[in-house]
């Protein structure tokens, strides 16, 4: 142990746990590691493949900006606070959306 006593968590405290947020009971939100280990656990528990939280959360995110989930929406369950980010890292065009771009501009060129 490094000495610390875990305090209970303030409403200006940046690192306070959060309404949704895994947290200790003082309040604390969990390290990732411990997050990580709890998810793994999960995972198990739901015979589903073991993957990164980060590639899942990923996966979600884009998924619901591909998928009609207002941008303001998906920037939001994303936790940030600049939209133009969500979209460069979570809009991707899927495989449909570039064929009728395709398709759109042989239209144009004749």
């Amino acid at each position: 142990m490094n000495g610390t006593v875990d305090q209970p968590s303030t409403p200006d405290d940046p690192f306070s746990a959060r309404p949704g947020r895994p947290s200790s009971p003082l309040g604390r939100p969990w390290k990732t590691d411990k997050l990580r280990r709890e998810a793994y656990k999960l995972m198990a528990l739901a015979g589903v493949r073991k993957v990164r939280l980060y590639d899942a959360r990923h996966a979600c995110l884009s998924w619901m900006a591909n998928n009609g989930v207002p941008d303001t929406v998906v920037s939001a369950w994303a936790g940030h606070s600049d939209l133009s980010f969500t979209k460069r890292v979570y809009v991707h065009p899927d495989p449909q959306s570039l064929s009728a771009g395709s398709e759109k501009l042989g239209e144009l060129l004749g």
